[in-house]
């Protein structure tokens, strides 16, 4: 960014402004993905971005919710886990915040209140992600009886 001629500074967010511009721009706008950390993590890693707060479809602005958000990273994060507690580590990775309790529930850094996993839907509470590890085929089993209904 500094090559292209952008003033950066630094806090507990990134802010950018370009030789034309007046004011910084904050990347919090942009989404998790655009914090420094995750910057960082992507360029180190060779990672592409996979779940960021604004899409951009035919040059229109589709921001996504946190609950949205979440959905896309407990499904991302179910296809590449081992098992249940690497699914949380995993989560965790992606810098969400795990509440255990009556119910499982999840916080991104970024957002201000913990999401009831059952409350994205029954195949999200805590039972059945644990049965998407142990019994996989039951899973899949219950979820399409799920949809169907719903």
């Amino acid at each position: 960014m500094q090559s292209q001629k952008y003033e950066i500074k630094r806090g507990k967010y990134l802010y950018f402004k370009g030789e034309k511009n007046k004011m910084f721009f904050n990347t919090k706008l942009l989404g998790t993905a655009y914090t420094e950390k995750s910057i960082r993590k992507r360029i180190e890693n060779h990672i592409e971005i996979k779940n960021h707060k604004i899409h951009i479809y035919d040059d229109k602005i589709v921001k996504m919710s946190y609950r949205k958000r979440l959905k896309l990273s407990i499904d991302n994060t179910l296809k590449t886990a081992e098992n249940y507690d690497d699914f949380l580590r995993l989560l965790r990775s992606e810098d969400y915040e795990i509440k255990f309790g009556k119910h499982i529930a999840f916080k991104h850094i970024t957002g201000s209140r913990f999401i009831r996993a059952e409350s994205l839907g029954i195949e999200y509470s805590e039972d059945m992600l644990k049965m998407y590890f142990i019994n996989n085929e039951e899973y899949q089993k219950l979820k399409t009886e799920i949809d169907e209904i719903g």
